[in-house]
């Protein structure tokens, strides 16, 4: 016999963290989340005072230029990720527009013999 649950199954934090990967994974940004993931642990392990002379030591090398090449790197990979995902997007848009003119095209030469291929 199957049991009734009065609502949505709980959801674990080993699952969340898998999901939001998967994700991550699919959408293209995993090493953004590992790289995230790593600050979190660090952040999170360090104690307060060192944590406070960690974020102004950052502070210091960047004000004096030592953290410059990395930080133009993480604009660079700034700008490839929101030009990667505009990129994504007319592909999609030019795949959905060639495959409707297809259709229609095929519909015209050959009315009533074709199915159509749209989802539904």
């Amino acid at each position: 016999m199957s049991k009734k649950t009065g609502g949505q199954p709980k959801v674990t934090i080993a699952q969340a963290v898998r999901d939001i990967f998967l994700a991550a994974i699919n959408k293209g940004q995993f090493l953004v989340a590992i790289l995230g993931l790593i600050l979190v642990i660090i952040a999170w392990r360090l104690p307060s005072d060192d944590l406070s002379k960690f974020a102004s030591n950052i502070v210091e090398d960047l004000k004096n230029g030592y953290l410059l090449g990395y930080f133009l790197f993480i604009i660079s990979l700034g700008g490839w990720f929101i030009h990667a995902k505009r990129l994504r997007r007319t592909a999609h848009h030019e795949h959905k527009r060639i495959g409707l003119e297809k259709s229609e095209l095929q519909e015209k030469a050959l009315p009533g013999k074709v199915k159509s291929s749209k989802r539904r």
